[in-house]
């Protein structure tokens, strides 16, 4: 309930419900398993404030959705080439 940003990878998304560029604040991330999320997990997400989100039109393996996709949100975050 405390992210300011929740956002649900969906395959099936036509487009993303939520602009990753314009990011700030906590986020929550949700990849699915392998076979992706059905639709009515997708609209129990939507329930619970999260944002529908494709990562284009490649279908990508679990492990790689959630490296591809957590690697978007720290570089729209500014958490990427950071000085330490």
């Amino acid at each position: 309930k405390e992210y300011k940003n929740k956002l649900f990878a969906c395959e099936f998304a036509a487009e993303s419900e939520a602009d990753i560029s314009s990011l700030s604040g906590s986020t929550a991330l949700v990849v699915g398993s392998e076979g992706g999320f059905s639709r009515k997990e997708e609209a129990s997400a939507k329930e619970f404030g999260f944002a529908s989100v494709t990562l284009g039109k490649r279908i990508l393996r679990a492990e790689t959705a959630a490296v591809a996709l957590t690697a978007v949100t720290m570089f729209a975050l500014g958490e990427l080439g950071r000085k330490a």
